[in-house]
This record gives structure tokens, sequence and C-alpha cells, in this order.
């Protein structure tokens, strides 16, 4: 296996990382108060924060040899799910 994602370290400094510094870089270049500065936020929190999560179903769930070795790949997103559903439905503070 290996240790980048993509095989080599350029692809996954452009990819992963290279994304959400833009994204930095236009929220700096945009005032707070705009509707840009909303849309660009949201987009950043739901494309490109969330590419840990892409990256990881890539290299997990669309490879067969790991999938069928493992029933952890279920069983774990399952389990911080319903945790964290009891946490809510329960009412519990600081979820």
């Amino acid at each position: 296996m290996h240790k980048w994602i993509f095989g080599r370290a350029w692809p996954d400094l452009l990819f992963v990382l290279f994304p959400g510094m833009i994204a930095i870089l236009l929220l700096l270049l945009v005032s707070e108060v705009s509707l840009t500065y909303v849309v660009l936020a949201f987009f950043a929190a739901t494309f490109l924060d969330t590419g840990h999560v892409y990256t990881t179903v890539w290299r997990t769930f669309f490879r067969k040899k790991e999938v069928t070795c493992s029933k952890l790949y279920w069983i774990a997103p399952l389990c911080v799910f319903f945790g964290f559903y009891l946490w809510s439905f329960a009412g519990l503070p600081f979820l």
C-alpha cells in the first residue's frame, strides 16, 4: 500500500490540501456580510472540508480487496451514527 492517497505527494497536495487553502484565501478576500461569503463558506464546508471522507472511501470501499477483508468498515460508521443519534435523542449537552 502506498503512503500517499493518490500514489505520489504532488497529486495529494493538489487534490487534498490545495483546495482548502484556496477556499481560505477566497474567504479572506470577500466581505463577511455578503452573500458571496456565505456561498463560499458553504462550499468550503461541504466539499473541501469533507475531502478526507471522500479519499477514505476511495481507498477502502472502492477496493474489493479492502472491503472483503474487514467488516469494521461497515460496523464503525454504523456505531458512530447510532451513538450520535442516541446522544441527540437523549438531549445530552455538548453535541
